[in-house]
Formats: C-alpha cells, sequence, structure tokens
C-alpha cells in the first residue's frame, strides 16, 4: 500500500480530476471502505474465521491495481478505487479481529504499536523508493507510476500468501440468527452505555467532519498550486509516517 497509496490522489489530478471528481473520489472511498466494515466484520464473526477474510482482501486490493494502470480519465480511476475499497475492506475489521484472538489483552497496546511500527516503517521505505522512482523515470504518467504500480501488485500478492501460513483457532459466533440490521442496532445500544465511547465516537466524527471539507483539495492544492513533484509527495508522507515511528511505540507502551 505504500508504494501506491499516497499517489494515488495526485494520479486522479493528473488525470485531469476536478474538485468536484477529488470530492467524489474521497467520498465514495471511504463510504465503501467504512460501510462495509461491517458487513464483513459480522460476516467474519458469523464464519469464525478471520484469515481467509484477509487474504482474500489483500489480493482483491493488489489485483485491482492492474487496472488502474490503464485508466484514461478520473471518472474511471473513481470507479476503480470505490471497487477496490468496497471489497477489499473485508480486510480491515478482520485483521483487527485476528490481532484481538491472538494476543493476550495484557499486551495488546504494546503489540498493536509494534505492528503499527514496523508498518509504519515498510510503509515509508516504500513512498520514498516509489518517489525517487517516478521522478527518475519521468515521461507519460502511466510511465511514471508503472514500477510502482507493479510492486505494489507484487507485495500484495506476497503478504497474501504470508497470511496464509497464520494459524488461527476457529470460534465461531453465538449470534448467528441475528438479523443484520437488529446486529447493527445492538451495538449502537450497547455503545451508548458508554459515556466515554460516545464522547470519543462524537469527537471524532466532528474532526472528520470537518477534515472532509479540506480533503479534496489537498491533492489538487499539491500538484496545480505548488506544482509538487512526486519525490516531495513521497517526503510528505514520510514526515508523517517518521513522526508516527517516533511516537506511537512510547505510547502504546
Amino acid at each position: 500500500m505504500g508504494m501506491i497509496s499516497p499517489f494515488i490522489s495526485a494520479y486522479a489530478v493528473k488525470l485531469g480530476a476536478s474538485s468536484s471528481e477529488m470530492g467524489w473520489f474521497q467520498s465514495s472511498a471511504n463510504l465503501s471502505n467504512n460501510v462495509m466494515q461491517v458487513f464483513w466484520g459480522r460476516l467474519s464473526d458469523r464464519k469464525g474465521r478471520r484469515v481467509p477474510f484477509l487474504v482474500l482482501g489483500n489480493l482483491i486490493i493488489a489485483i485491482l491495481w492492474i487496472p488502474m494502470m490503464f485508466v484514461t480519465n478520473a471518472s474511471q480511476l473513481i470507479i476503480l478505487v470505490a471497487v477496490q475499497a468496497l471489497l477489499g475492506s473485508m480486510a480491515t475489521p478482520t485483521w483487527t479481529a485476528l490481532i484481538g484472538d491472538l494476543v493476550p489483552s495484557f499486551k495488546l497496546g504494546r503489540t498493536s504499536a509494534s505492528i503499527s511500527l514496523w508498518a509504519s516503517v515498510g510503509s515509508l521505505a516504500a513512498t520514498l523508493i516509489s518517489g525517487l522512482i517516478m521522478v527518475s523515470v519521468g515521461g507519460s504518467l502511466q510511465e511514471m507510476f508503472f514500477i510502482p504500480f507493479i510492486g505494489a501488485i507484487i507485495c500484495g500478492l506476497i503478504s497474501a500468501f504470508i497470511m496464509l501460513q497464520v494459524k488461527e483457532n476457529k470460534n465461531k459466533s453465538s449470534s448467528n440468527e441475528k438479523h443484520l440490521f437488529l446486529d447493527v442496532f445492538e451495538i449502537f445500544v450497547n455503545a451508548r452505555k458508554s459515556q466515554d465511547f460516545m464522547r470519543y465516537s462524537v469527537v471524532k466524527g466532528i474532526f472528520t467532519f470537518f477534515m472532509s471539507i479540506s480533503w479534496p483539495l489537498f491533492s489538487i492544492t499539491l500538484i496545480e498550486v505548488l506544482q509538487a513533484s512526486m519525490l516531495e509527495i513521497a517526503l510528505l508522507s514520510v514526515v508523517q509516517s517518521t513522526v508516527t515511528i517516533v511516537f506511537q511505540r512510547r505510547i502504546g507502551s
């Protein structure tokens, strides 16, 4: 993901995406990803399995980089990104659930921080390498992005194979017969019992709402106003990852 994700919005801008299309780009991916996580998480609980969802999610994400290499306009890219988020989102809740299944609760904070640390290190290195490659290769847009896309595809396929080696205990949920909407409603009812969690959710929702106003304009500003190169975009992502690496493990401990 680190090889291509930091650049995909810039890719859309270079394909000619307008401010409106960048709004669709962000919102369609976020909506597809977040809404479907509820469905995938519940299905994983019903089946009592995590790894198959992780493997399939990784494979879908990796395979859908292929058609993105050949898009000719922003609308095509937006559709593919939305589909990738819709189907690839099965990996997000099941990954978190797998960590919860395999890691004792008293080690969860430190372990999660360690996983995030090494994920950030890998992403940082991949992003920096991709930025250097794109600046060095130059040429047309497709030529510039070709090697990072191929790298992302290969790494995604390798990660799916590695995940197949993870051993998990099948633990089928006792709520198999519940209707999806009743199940979701029950989650909200239980969440309301925790005032701290509700306050956190409200603050997070307000923060995300106001951030969403500026999200579509970040990439347009970088590409069209600041004329940033792909290496400079990579460095912005690297700075963010570096701060995460420095502080996250210490806080998690």
